[in-house]
């Protein structure tokens, strides 16, 4: 099993386990390389948004403290200090001065929201959000086009679950990743994402979500592959039994793809592991 995982949550957002449970976990099961980077938001987004399992800024520090003194107890464990910053275009200066005070070794952008209940939340929420946008193709665009924006803002070091807004889109729903507009519109994200230096990650959540499939999907990731855009690897875990989940498949996708290394991060500083 490759031993790295870049993405996982604790009981300080969304996890159901503490940090010291899920270290054990990592340990017991191989891993070498383990970031905790459970969700954060700044404050303007904790006040429009409905999801409030998040580390706020004002317990960013304690939060980061808490990694950094649990690890001492796994010294075979690289322990990386990290956050998923729900990522919102109009709160990105917010963003910027908040993430510039705080020493983390890695930063996910992820977009969960359009509207302030999370699209990822169910079918009815994916619909609202798309009702308002003016249908799925419209809101497929904005969702690409925050995510380039994510991409070219410079604040971030992995772009998470790429596509996440296939997440309910099982035998093509409500659109087909076939259709020129979606490729044009992946394709131009896509541009950014390689023009910035950011990595994209393989989210192995994706096989047990609704949509059963792999984020980002297999075409992307060959085009990511032929961009040469750095791959990293995250369980996006949430307890201890799922910080392997889906590995095998990780394994079998990147050898199909034919990515040779993956990327990590120490104090926001690239850093490769050969597979």
């Amino acid at each position: 099993m490759i031993s790295i995982n870049l993405h996982t949550h604790t009981s300080w957002s969304d996890g159901k386990n503490s940090i010291s449970e899920m270290l054990q976990s990592a340990r017991a099961k191989g891993f070498k390389i383990y970031a905790i980077t459970d969700h954060f938001q700044t404050k303007n987004a904790v006040e429009y948004s409905n999801f409030k399992l998040t580390v706020k800024e004002d317990n960013l520090k304690p939060y980061l403290n808490a990694i950094e003194k649990e690890a001492e107890a796994f010294p075979e464990l690289l322990v990386l200090k990290g956050v998923e910053v729900d990522y919102y275009s109009q709160f990105e200066d917010e963003i910027q001065a908040t993430l510039e005070k705080y020493d983390l070794d890695v930063v996910i952008a992820s977009i969960h929201n359009i509207l302030p209940d999370c699209f990822d939340n169910g079918p009815e929420f994916w619909e609202k959000t798309a009702a308002s946008q003016g249908g799925a193709v419209m809101f497929y665009r904005k969702y690409f086009d925050w995510v380039g924006k994510a991409a070219k803002s410079g604040l971030f070091d992995i772009i998470g679950h790429l596509d996440l807004v296939k997440l309910f889109n099982k035998d093509e729903r409500y659109f087909s990743e076939g259709d020129a507009e979606y490729v044009k519109t992946v394709k131009k994200c896509l541009k950014a994402i390689k023009e910035s230096g950011i990595a994209v990650e393989i989210n192995c959540e994706g096989w047990s979500k609704p949509a059963a499939r792999e984020y980002p999907s297999r075409w992307i990731f060959h085009l990511l592959k032929q961009a040469d855009v750095d791959i990293s690897l995250g369980g996006d875990s949430h307890d201890i039994n799922s910080i392997d989940a889906n590995y095998q498949l990780a394994e079998e996708l990147l050898h199909e793809i034919g990515i040779t290394r993956l990327v990590y991060f120490v104090h926001r500083k690239k850093h490769y592991l050969e597979i």
